[in-house]
């Protein structure tokens, strides 16, 4: 009878194991980074693509973004203005006390032909 409790316990402890670290593994290998996030842009993004382009593979990529949108000025581009920009995230596991996010800028001329694209990695 203890042995039959022992081995209860044991197989309780070992399914708890398998549930704690199943969502580890299971991201594996997914996890975007700003540099896999630059790299995808760079392999299917090339400087000319059509805004309509980068609005496909940011839907393609589930990944959240504006539309084409004129601005006056922006953070990213200093002493510019009149700037067309699609803007997106990738929002990612928050951390204790601030939350975390890929966040990026493609830029574009007035043909709505990408010149620029910024990946950075920011906390709020």
């Amino acid at each position: 009878m203890i042995a039959r409790g022992r081995y209860r316990l044991m197989l309780f402890v070992a399914a708890d194991v398998v549930l704690i670290m199943l969502p580890f593994y299971s991201s594996c290998g997914r996890e975007r980074t700003v540099r896999t996030v630059r790299e995808e842009i760079k392999r299917n993004l090339p400087l000319g693509s059509t805004s309509s382009q980068v609005i496909a593979f940011l839907d393609a990529k589930h990944i959240g973004h504006s539309e084409l949108v004129r601005a006056k000025s922006s953070s990213d581009y200093p002493g510019e203005h009149d700037i067309r920009l699609i803007l997106a995230s990738i929002p990612l596991k928050p951390g204790l006390m601030s939350e975390w996010g890929i966040f990026m800028s493609f830029r574009f001329d007035e043909s709505d032909r990408l010149i620029d694209y910024r990946v950075n990695l920011l906390g709020t």
